[in-house]
């Protein structure tokens, strides 16, 4: 008769070393234990895994920046919004000699914003590492740039501290036995911290978004280059008398819709670059552009 048996095996493709774009083929090939008769062995159906192309991780590089960079203008905001706050309760406690049940609510309100505060701060710091994770996992990433990632990731850490974080949790236990001095105390402690997560969340986005620029001028870079080399066997092949013309002009034509798109993304990276607070002088990729001959 027939049965079907379910296995797992895992298989890191990291030991085959693919470099972006290449495929690979594979199969399963299992054997029985049977002793009397002799093994016998099944095979799956062939099966094909394709390592992303340099375009293909960009793209996905792009989208987690994007991404990336969205929570952490929202946690800026989020940090500004709640500095305000503080500011507007403590010059209003300021005229009053007793704390209502009010103020103690708005208190309250105050440090679920804190809290929230400190979680958007947590997701950044996991999505900061799970971004380069990605990034590394189909091309080899430049050391300067992996350097400059640990120093944004150690940079995020350190914005929300420990002693921060656990003066913060017990603070609803204390609420209720608080005065104005006290909550006053409380309120100055908060807008300090607000302060100080604005200002390194304002650091660490600048920072990321110079790491950003690095990594997709990297990506274009590698792009050209490959582009040149696949320009230059073409070239080679359309030589050659025996070539087929009509198989030639359509990879002609590939090439060169694959170029129109490494120049939308240069034109990308210069609006990126003009957005930093302090822009880099970009390098000159005329000569590798010329020298793909579309």
């Amino acid at each position: 008769g027939f049965s079907k048996h379910q296995f797992f095996f895992d298989w890191s493709l990291d030991s085959l070393g693919l470099l972006p774009g290449e495929t690979v083929e594979y199969y399963f090939e299992t054997w029985d234990n049977d002793g009397v008769n002799g093994t016998k062995s099944v095979k799956s159906d062939l099966k094909k895994y394709k390592s992303p192309s340099i375009g293909e991780i960009s793209k996905i590089g792009d989208k987690n920046n994007n991404k990336l960079e969205k929570n952490m203008k929202e946690a800026l905001e989020l940090a500004k919004r709640l500095k305000k706050e503080l500011s507007d309760a403590q010059k209003k406690a300021i005229d009053k000699k007793m704390i209502s049940w009010e103020d103690k609510q708005n208190m309250r309100q105050m440090l679920e914003n804190q809290r929230n505060l400190q979680k958007e701060v947590e997701k950044i710091k996991s999505q900061t590492t799970e971004n380069f994770k990605q990034q590394t996992q189909f091309k080899e990433i430049d050391q300067r740039l992996k350097e400059k990632q640990k120093a944004l990731e150690e940079l995020i850490d350190k914005i929300m501290t420990d002693e921060m974080k656990e003066f913060y949790s017990e603070m609803d236990d204390l609420m209720e036995k608080m005065d104005k001095k006290k909550l006053q105390e409380l309120m100055e402690q908060m807008g300090m911290d607000a302060e100080d997560i604005e200002k390194e969340l304002d650091r660490s986005l600048e920072i990321f978004k110079q790491l950003a620029l690095e990594q997709k001028l990297q990506h274009v870079i590698d792009q050209l280059d490959q582009l040149k080399e696949k320009q230059q066997k073409l070239s080679e092949k359309t030589d050659k008398k025996d070539s087929k013309s009509n198989d030639n002009k359509q990879k002609q034509d590939q090439l060169n819709n694959e170029f129109d798109k490494v120049q939308e993304n240069l034109e990308g990276l210069r609006e990126m670059n003009s957005d930093l607070e302090s822009p880099n002088d970009l390098p000159d990729t005329k000569q590798k552009e010329n020298e793909i001959d579309t």
